[in-house]
């Protein structure tokens, strides 16, 4: 059903672009590497499988979940200087999500696929269940980093 498929996070992303107006025009996308970040939250059993029965009432132990992985598991890599193009959809219920990498800068380009009128830097990201948002992070200093 539908509501096991959420659930277990069972979804994808779907970016459709052609446009004048869509966000891959904003400034500072081209010559970017795109990531695609799909947030959501689900039950996951402790051997990582997706369990066979949802509870509908009480409370359980909901698990982060970032492109079907744990959030905590889900890992990047890039070179020193590369900037990279975010697009982020939040398929949760929760109301918001605040996106942060410290000592690291976030240019907001858009939001909803559409580019805004301005890049906005700012040091969190917030986005509302439904939701997505598109910005750019540049790592300039090797390392590892860790979005919270």
């Amino acid at each position: 059903t539908s509501v096991y498929s959420y659930l277990a996070s069972l979804f994808g992303f779907m970016v459709i672009e052609g446009t004048d107006n869509d966000i891959s025009n904003a400034p500072g996308i081209s010559g970017s590497t795109e990531v695609l970040m799909l947030l959501s939250e689900g039950l996951v059993n402790d051997d990582k499988s997706i369990p066979m029965f949802f509870p509908i009432t009480g409370q359980f132990n909901w698990n982060s979940v970032a492109n079907g992985n744990l959030g905590q598991e889900t890992t990047y890599a890039f070179t020193q200087h590369e900037t990279i193009f975010f697009r982020v959809a939040s398929a949760t219920t929760e109301p918001t999500i605040s996106l942060v990498i410290p000592n690291i800068s976030f240019v907001v380009v858009g939001y909803d696929g559409l580019p805004l009128p301005e890049p906005i830097e700012t040091d969190t990201v917030v986005v509302g269940g439904g939701g997505r948002v598109e910005f750019l992070v540049r790592f300039d200093e090797p390392g590892t980093y860790e979005m919270s």
